[in-house]
């Protein structure tokens, strides 16, 4: 309504204006507390441990009623001695928890993905459904470098009967095809952990689990796009969104981030996507960012990737974890600290959508962390 039409209404006229706008901020105002009532509310907790010993642990933490809600990713180029898992149960009264058995399954990346990859895809049959998927030291290898570590969950009352999982390796640009070749069987990328042995940003020892289910199967082609300049990480970004791609994940290398993005062969995408890549030194989010896509450490920085048009309601946590050899049964301060932070938004209907450790000097046992909190916007 123009400045001229209000002012032809009069006083009485305009009296009506602002009770109609009253009404309907109220009722706006009535029916987002609403929806916040009805949304489910979490409480969470943090399960550590050695990979070859967390099955113990999660059995006793399983018996509170809590299930695995995210698996903590390293970034930056470490392999750290813990796997730290947010575990979550309902915080609402009378909201009996399901009950979680949790399985963590540890191999190696030679001589033993493909046997790492039938354990999971055997549970997979029995009902177990992929939580987490990780890299962390391991006794049960002996000398090799690192292990891979999948936290598998079955819960009552659901079924993952048909999914099937596809652990894919690749630590050099020929190697590449194979990633092709389980997207044009409509695999989907779920996870990605790259070890920090490579020497250059195109020898990345890689791993990717991807997974399909049944009739959600769709097969994509996927872009790879490198750079280590802010600018130019955006400029690529809107190119390949012009282009009808979605980026799916994002890691650091010794020189560039590297970018994954994916387009399905048939159709697109739903929705709008309009990115931003913002360089800083702390993990924020914001309503004019939008919700994040991931954290990226790089050269002293934190790289943000944003989807303006995302259809969640991030909040950004930092804290740290204790990976020390003799670390203490019970979380340390900073621990229960980042815990009582991500508890507020559990109160409020956030639910880990990622977590991720990177250790802020070589060496250092004390892991910088990250978790990611969303929820869907109303």
């Amino acid at each position: 309504m123009s400045g001229g039409a209000l002012r032809g209404l009069g006083p009485r006229g305009l009296g009506r204006v602002v009770t109609v706008l009253v009404v309907v901020l109220v009722a706006v105002m009535v029916a987002w507390s609403t929806l916040l009532a009805q949304a489910p509310t979490w409480d969470l907790d943090l399960a550590i441990g050695r990979a070859d010993r967390l099955n113990v642990e999660l059995t006793a933490v399983t018996a509170k009623g809590y299930r695995c809600a995210r698996v903590a990713r390293p970034d930056g180029g470490f392999v750290p001695q813990h796997v730290a898992i947010l575990m979550a149960r309902p915080r609402q009264s009378g909201v009996v928890p399901k009950t979680s058995d949790m399985q963590v399954v540890v191999g190696w990346p030679e001589e033993g993905r493909e046997r790492f990859e039938r354990t999971i895809n055997t549970l997979a049959g029995r009902g177990y459904e992929l939580c987490g998927f990780t890299i962390a030291e391991s006794s049960t290898i002996g000398q090799r470098a690192y292990g891979l570590v999948a936290v598998m969950e079955r819960l009552e009352q659901r079924s993952a009967a048909g999914v099937s999982y596809r652990v894919v390796r690749t630590r050099r640009r020929e190697e590449w095809p194979r990633m092709e070749a389980a997207a044009a069987e409509g695999f989907a990328l779920t996870h990605m952990v790259a070890w920090p042995g490579a020497t250059t940003d195109l020898t990345h020892d890689n791993h990717y689990l991807l997974e399909k289910r049944p009739g959600a199967e769709r097969p994509v082609a996927y872009r790879l796009e490198r750079s280590g300049n802010e600018f130019d990480l955006q400029q690529r970004l809107e190119r390949a969104a012009a282009d009808g791609y979605r980026a799916d994940t994002m890691w650091p290398g010794r020189d560039t981030i590297t970018m994954l993005l994916s387009r399905p062969i048939a159709g697109a995408w739903e929705g709008q996507r309009e990115y931003e890549v913002d360089e800083s030194s702390r993990a924020r989010t914001s309503v004019l960012t939008g919700p994040s896509i991931r954290f990226v450490p790089f050269k002293g920085s934190l790289f943000a990737f944003y989807d303006k048009h995302g259809r969640s309601e991030d909040s950004a946590n930092e804290g740290t974890l204790d990976d020390s050899d003799r670390r203490p049964a019970r979380p340390s301060g900073d621990e229960r600290g980042l815990l009582g932070r991500i508890n507020v938004d559990g109160g409020r209907g956030y639910w880990p959508v990622d977590f991720a450790v990177r250790q802020p000097e070589p060496g250092s046992p004390r892991l910088a962390a990250i978790v990611v909190m969303g929820r869907a916007k109303p």
